[in-house]
C-alpha cells in the first residue's frame, strides 16, 4: 500500500469528488440537433426559455449542416426526478383507468427510460474519461520523482466530505445527483488503482439512505423515487432497493415498512415487475390482494 499522509489523502479525494461533480454536471447536457424553424418558435413563443439558451451558450450553429442548429438539452429539468409520473398513478387501480391512460403513461415510462439511460451512460462514461486523465496524470508525476503507484487505503472517515455533498443534494430532493455520487463512488468505477475501499460492503448509496429524512413527505418522495429508479434504469439502479430493503429489515418501524409497501401497490409498473404479473391480472384483485401479495414478496430475496 502507499503511505500518505492524511493530507494528500484528503486532497486525492477531493479531486475525485469534483471530477464526479462536474461528470454529473457536464452529463446533464445533451446536444440535438433542430430545424432552425424551430428554434424561431422557441424564440417567439418561449422567449425566456430562448434567453436562457442563448445565455448558458446552449445554441450552436457553427459546424452543423445548414438549416439545423445545436441545441443542449438539460437532461435533468426534462427528467425533473420522475415527478411527472405522479398524476398518472394518482388513480392506478380506480375504474375510471383508461386503455388510454396506459398508453399515456407507458410513452411516459419508455421517454424517462431513454433520457435517463441517456443520463447515466452519459454521467458514467464522462466520469471515467476524466478519471483516466487524473490517473496519467498522477502517475506522470510520481514517475518524476521516482513513485510508484499503489492503491490508498481509505476508511470511512474519508469519505465524509464526498457524503456531505451527496447528502446536501438529497436534503434537496435533487434524488438523481445525489445517488450518482454514489454510483461513482465505488470500487468498480473508481477501481483499485487509487484507493482501497475500506471494505467491500462499504457503500455511500447505504449511508445516504440511512441519512434521508424519516418524516412525511419526504420519505415518501424518497422511496418513490427509488422505485421507479428501478424500472426507468432498466434495473441499473436497482441496487437503491435492495439497500432499502436490508434497512427496512434492520428496522422497520424507522423506515416504515407499511408505507413502502402502499407506495409499491400505488406504483403499478413497479409492482407489475415486483410481483410478476400483469396489470389486468393485479387490477383483478383486491387492494388488500395485492397489499399482501407484496408483503410476501418482500419476505423473499429480491431479484
Amino acid at each position: 500500500m502507499m503511505k500518505v499522509s492524511g493530507t494528500v489523502k484528503n486532497k486525492l479525494v477531493q479531486v475525485v469528488l469534483n471530477l464526479a461533480r462536474r461528470s454529473i454536471d457536464e452529463a446533464r447536457k445533451v446536444p440535438y440537433l433542430v430545424e432552425q424553424d424551430n428554434v424561431v418558435d422557441i424564440l417567439i413563443n418561449h422567449p425566456d426559455l430562448y434567453k436562457t439558451l442563448v445565455s448558458e451558450g446552449q445554441l450552436e450553429g457553427e459546424g452543423v449542416p445548414q438549416g439545423k442548429m445545436l441545441m443542449k438539452l438539460d437532461i435533468l429539468s426534462e427528467i425533473e426526478e420522475f415527478r411527472s409520473l405522479d398524476e398518472h398513478f394518482v388513480s392506478a387501480w380506480s375504474s375510471s383507468q383508461s386503455k388510454t391512460d396506459l398508453e399515456s403513461l407507458l410513452s411516459q415510462v419508455n421517454s424517462l427510460t431513454k433520457l435517463f439511460l441517456a443520463y447515466h451512460g452519459n454521467m458514467v462514461a464522462i466520469f471515467e474519461r476524466e478519471y483516466d486523465h487524473f490517473l496519467e496524470r498522477f502517475r506522470s508525476t510520481l514517475d518524476e520523482t521516482e513513485g510508484e503507484l499503489h492503491p490508498i487505503q481509505l476508511d470511512q472517515s474519508d469519505f465524509e466530505e464526498v457524503r456531505q455533498a451527496a447528502v446536501a443534494y438529497l436534503y434537496e430532493q435533487r434524488f438523481i445527483e445525489a445517488f450518482s455520487l454514489g454510483k461513482l463512488f465505488q470500487p468498480e468505477i473508481i477501481r483499485n488503482l487509487l484507493f482501497q475501499f475500506p471494505d467491500s460492503e462499504y457503500s455511500l448509496i447505504e449511508e445516504l439512505i440511512r441519512e434521508s429524512p424519516k418524516s412525511e413527505p419526504a420519505f415518501s418522495n424518497l422511496v418513490t423515487f427509488i422505485l421507479r429508479a428501478c424500472y426507468l434504469s432498466h434495473d441499473l439502479w436497482c441496487d437503491l432497493f435492495v439497500v432499502l430493503l436490508k434497512l427496512v429489515e434492520q428496522d422497520p418501524g424507522l423506515y416504515h415498512r407499511s408505507r413502502i409497501i402502499e407506495l409499491i401497490e400505488q406504483d403499478f409498473v413497479f409492482c407489475c415487475n415486483l410481483l410478476h404479473k400483469t396489470y389486468d391480472q393485479l387490477y383483478d384483485m383486491s387492494g388488500e390482494q395485492r397489499m399482501a401479495a407484496i408483503e410476501a414478496s418482500l419476505r423473499a430475496p429480491f431479484s
